[in-house]
């Protein structure tokens, strides 16, 4: 069931919002779980490490597999999401005294410090891997910003910042 929560938050990133919500009312209604239940679920999941860690994996294959520059990309989407280039995110590390072993990437310094942001960069990522657009990945994953906070300030995610 999970791969079909999952599929579906993919349609609502990739733009059709309708079938989005009516395929994730299916799932829940055979979870037995209402909406709400399903977003927390699938926002618990993109805040683990794990999940941002094999979805960055993914991400890179693609751009690879399209001959794309990685480093660019990555850099185009990071400040989009965040507003800020993965070498900032490493110096903001080193400016909040973060152990060298949590500032090798920018991305870490981001799980440490403002981990809502690491989530939207992993919503960004997946959408990338379905439609390589980075324009429109870098808009899904800031949309996400504001409804992590809701769900963090709610106490329903464990994200800190």
């Amino acid at each position: 069931m999970s791969k079909s929560t999952l599929e579906a938050v993919g349609l609502a990133v990739s733009g059709n919002k309708d079938k989005a919500a009516e395929e994730l009312a299916k799932v829940g209604q055979g979870l037995g779980l209402n909406a709400a239940d399903q977003v927390i679920a699938i926002f618990k999941q993109y805040e683990s490490k794990d999940y941002q860690v094999e979805t960055n994996k993914k991400f890179r294959g693609k751009v690879y597999s399209l001959g794309g520059n990685y480093a660019i990309i990555t850099g185009a989407i990071t400040l989009g999401v965040t507003d800020r280039y993965p070498h900032q995110w490493v110096a903001l590390g080193a400016s909040r005294g973060l152990p060298a072993s949590l500032r090798k990437t920018g991305r870490e310094v981001m799980r440490q410090l403002y981990p809502g942001d690491s989530v939207g960069m992993t919503f960004a990522e997946k959408h990338y891997i379905k439609k390589p657009d980075v324009k429109q990945a870098s808009e899904t994953g800031k949309q996400v910003e504001n409804f992590t906070i809701a769900l963090k300030k709610l106490a329903y995610l464990r994200i800190k910042s």
